[in-house]
């Protein structure tokens, strides 16, 4: 869905299906079949993997998109030069995908408009990404940061990184520099007045993730998964407003 025809949140009713792709890297618990591609209902048994670039699953989403975003105090609520600077999420899913394995998806998106008297040109948007996932937190307590292997320094940690999966075009989000994604399933793009997409000039750009991943998990099993966000509005390589959200937080036991 092109959110610069509507300028509004996605259909409550459809996963948010723009998603950056991640994948298990070779390792402990990391099977011969480990994927990466359209979604965890994708992934074949057996297989652990996380993330693509793709569909959702068009599984049902009951809550609304909602605003879930904190300006970092630091910066000016609404800076000049930046008319609005907004993320939508969804709930989390948590599920079993099969009698082997279970996954989650933590969909969300955003959007900024640039105005005068700055060039649109000098504003670009960056994506960090810091969290973890531990299987069996109140036993042995195992990090599975490596699920999330297609990020740029090899897996998840709690320090924040760049967002970006090194296995796809674009490799990371908002760089002028690079290609846009028109694709309706993988947007990442500037666009004009007219909708058009130029990336090297456009005043509005949006963004659509769904961070996911699917893995070997007994019933009963519990999981601790968290995923932290910040998006950052640069002039000219400067920081002018960033943003965080938490688009997954919380236990999960298997089901």
């Amino acid at each position: 869905m092109r959110l610069v025809a509507e300028r509004r949140p996605p259909h409550p009713a459809r996963a948010i299906r723009p998603a950056r792709r991640y994948g298990a890297r070779d390792g402990r618990h990391a099977d011969p079949a480990v994927r990466g591609g359209a979604s965890f209902a994708d992934v074949p048994v057996h297989a652990e993997g996380g993330g693509g670039r793709g569909e959702g699953g068009d599984l049902p989403r009951l809550a609304p998109p909602k605003m879930d975003a904190l300006a970092e105090p630091e910066f000016d609520e609404k800076p000049a030069c930046l008319k609005a600077f907004t993320v939508f999420t969804l709930e989390p899913l948590f599920k079993r995908i099969d009698a082997r394995m279970v996954g989650f998806e933590a969909p969300f998106s955003l959007m900024a408009d640039f105005i005068g008297p700055c060039k649109c040109a000098d504003l670009e948007y960056r994506q960090f990404i810091r969290g973890h996932i531990t299987r069996d937190p109140d036993g042995e307590n195992e990090d599975r940061g490596d699920l999330l292997s297609h990020l740029p320094i090899g897996y998840l940690s709690e320090v924040f990184q760049e967002d970006g999966d090194t296995s796809s075009t674009p490799p990371k989000y908002g760089y002028r520099s690079g290609p846009a994604s028109t694709n309706p399933k993988v947007v990442d793009q500037y666009t004009n007045a007219k909708g058009d997409v130029d990336q090297a000039n456009g005043c509005h750009y949006e963004m659509s993730d769904t961070p996911w991943a699917a893995f070997a998990s007994r019933a009963g099993e519990v999981w601790d998964i968290r995923l932290d966000f910040y998006g950052e509005i640069r002039k000219k390589g400067t920081a002018i407003q960033r943003r965080y959200w938490t688009p997954i937080k919380g236990r999960f036991t298997a089901p």
